[in-house]
């Protein structure tokens, strides 16, 4: 019986893992069109720094977030840490601004749709007619 219902949350947690969906997204208005795969790991690794035609604005979610964890494993393909300590050296060495953090996606909508040149990642549902979709993950 135990097993059974092991077996039954993994399942369940898998399911959950599965269905979170994100979207990358700039202001509504933003000269951005469609971005790859590649493009979008490009910008977000801070080897890209144009959005369209303006300077890329990273936003990027709190550590831990639901959103942000799937961004990282299914876009960026390192987990937390290892970005954690990637952005470290960046930003160390001045290669790179340290990205913007904002702990929801209503905050990550309200920072891209508000910047000129921004780029973050929510969920799905929180996507609204003050931002565009360019990829979806």
């Amino acid at each position: 019986m135990k097993t059974r219902i092991a077996l039954l949350g993994g399942i369940l947690l898998l399911a959950t893992m599965e269905a979170q969906a994100g979207a990358v997204i700039v202001a509504a208005n933003a000269d951005a069109s469609t971005l790859d795969h590649a493009q979008v790991q490009q910008i977000f690794m801070a080897k890209a720094n144009k959005v369209g035609s303006a300077n890329a604005v990273l936003v990027y979610q709190k550590p831990g977030a639901p959103t942000r964890v799937a961004f990282d494993d299914k876009v960026l393909g390192k987990p937390g840490p290892q970005l954690t300590g990637y952005w470290s050296k960046l930003i160390f060495t001045g290669r790179a601004k340290a990205p913007l953090e904002e702990a929801t996606d209503a905050g990550v909508v309200a920072k891209v749709a508000s910047t000129p040149g921004a780029i973050g990642y929510v969920d799905d549902a929180a996507v609204d007619a003050s931002v565009k979709v360019v990829f979806n993950f």
